[in-house]
């Protein structure tokens, strides 16, 4: 099929993110309209983001000092998980590791060992040990980092700032009547079907509602079998003691029937409980909600109800239309997954797509839409994870949630875990903050005979004692309090 015009129906995080790199990665080649309904509010509650957003941030060459305080930003080094199923909280932080200890050796060494559930972040990673201090780990920030961020401000500066500057066509109108022939749609008509576009390629982001998608009909794959929660109620809040709840990290807190997120944004905190409506009430999650934030005395109206499937379109492009966004497929906000998908399927589509590329074909829609179910399923494998390894079965839902039958998408294999170089990083912190003591493959057993040295000798334990006592210590009394950094580097200007 001929590519010239490229119409995105749909603004947003991901109509927006859509048109910025297109408009970067076709750099004036093809024409980009970008269609936007002046009536539809954007979904706006997750707004944290992986430390993978900082590749789009860079392929875009966003600058910190400019789009950041303009989005209301703050950085993010790790996730903080609390109540689930240990007494202590724990991290998942975002980087490279920073200590020669062996993962191998880390799990023999904690065998018979009281070790709480912190002791893996801090030992693998100084992100995690900062962020816990309160403090803001900046080595890496320019790489190895994630965001909290107003989604609608940065949807907005993405058009403004990026897009429109770039040439990227932009109406405010209602999509009506859509036409559709031989599974490729024709047209799409506007404000009343008084007027009509055109495209070669049409890219669906408007959310749930899916428009284009389901004018062509196709079929949404569900998840909820496995992943339980499909409700949340969400309000954003003031700070009481900011330089204290300005933190590095996103908490996720365990609840009765689901899970709470805090995102501090330089501004305000936004908060939600993400929870199942099969084992909760709509009016008893919100009573649980209220009390966890401390919120009781604020109308039930103040709070933002959604409810949400999961899944993902058997085919994210189908004839002469790509879905991006919700519209393609959404897991659940845990570990941010609603603008990763938007950026990753978006590299995806572009590696197929070169910039000057004619045509599309059967085969870049083919690699696409595989390439899709590779990314989406091996994050929603990653998520499940987070509850079946929960210790935790307290409630109906943490019985069921630790429990759900799912078979791997990205085929996990339980070996990686001691594999020194390959090792799934995000399901090792998940191991080590839950206490895991994993022993490792027969052949590695007997320690004398596969490396030379048992697990008490001075290799391990000085590589332990120097990170504990030395390179942590350093890393946490080298790092500064986030409100300090933003107050004199990012928000320097607006606070002056």
């Amino acid at each position: 099929m001929k590519l010239d015009n490229i119409c995105i129906v749909g603004g947003g995080s991901a109509g927006w993110m859509t048109a910025a790199v297109f408009a970067r990665h076709f750099e004036g080649k093809k024409k980009i309209t970008v269609v936007e309904s002046p009536n539809i509010g954007t979904i706006g509650v997750g707004e944290s983001t992986t430390q993978h957003f900082n590749t789009f941030k860079r392929y875009l060459g966003l600058v910190d000092e400019e789009w950041m305080p303009a989005c209301d930003a703050t950085y993010k080094n790790s996730i903080r998980c609390e109540r689930w199923g240990t007494a202590k909280p724990f991290h998942y932080p975002f980087g490279d590791y920073d200590t020669n200890l062996s993962h191998l050796d880390w799990w023999h060494w904690r065998q018979h060992r009281d070790v709480d559930a912190q002791e893996f972040g801090k030992m693998y990673s100084n992100a995690a040990a900062v962020a816990e201090t309160g403090k803001l780990y900046t080595p890496h920030i320019d790489y190895e980092v994630g965001y909290h961020i107003d989604a609608v401000k940065f949807a907005n500066y993405l058009r403004d700032e990026y897009c429109i500057p770039r040439g990227v066509k932009h109406i405010q109108a209602t999509v009506g009547k859509i036409d559709v022939e031989s599974g490729h749609i024709q047209r799409i008509y506007l404000d009343g079907d008084v007027r009509f576009l055109k495209a070669d390629l049409f890219i669906d982001c408007t959310g749930f509602r899916a428009i284009l998608m389901n004018a062509l009909n196709v079929e949404w794959i569900s998840w909820h079998n496995e992943l339980l929660n499909d409700s949340t109620w969400a309000i954003r809040k003031p700070y009481t003691n900011k330089e204290e709840e300005l933190t590095a990290y996103t908490r996720v807190t365990a609840m009765s029937s689901g899970w709470t997120w805090t995102v501090p944004t330089f501004s305000r905190i936004g908060t939600g409980y993400n929870y199942s409506s099969k084992f909760q009430s709509k009016e008893d999650a919100l009573k649980e909600f209220k009390q966890f934030t401390g919120l009781e005395h604020l109308d039930d109206s103040e709070f933002r109800h959604l409810s949400w499937p999961t899944g993902i379109r058997r085919q994210p492009w189908s004839g002469n239309c790509v879905a991006i966004g919700l519209s393609a497929g959404f897991i659940e906000p845990l570990e941010s997954g609603g603008l990763f998908s938007v950026h990753e399927f978006l590299f995806s589509l572009i590696q197929f797509i070169n910039s000057d590329t004619q045509y599309t074909n059967g085969m870049m829609r083919d690699y696409f839409n595989n390439a899709c179910w590779q990314q989406l399923g091996a994050f929603k494998d990653f998520v499940v994870y987070h509850y079946t390894l929960a210790q935790k079965g307290d409630t109906p839902y943490w019985e069921t949630a630790t429990n759900v039958p799912f078979k791997p998408i990205n085929n996990f294999d339980p070996k990686e875990l001691f594999s020194i170089n390959d090792l799934f990083k995000g399901v090792a912190y998940l191991l080590g903050g839950m206490g895991y003591k994993i022993v490792g493959p027969r052949e590695s057993m007997n320690a004398k005979d596969h490396y030379g040295y048992d697990f008490d000798t001075e290799y391990i334990r000085d590589i332990i004692y120097n990170r504990v006592s030395v390179q942590v210590p350093e890393a946490i009394a080298n790092s500064p309090v986030p409100l300090d950094y933003y107050q004199s580097t990012l928000y320097k200007e607006q606070l002056s």
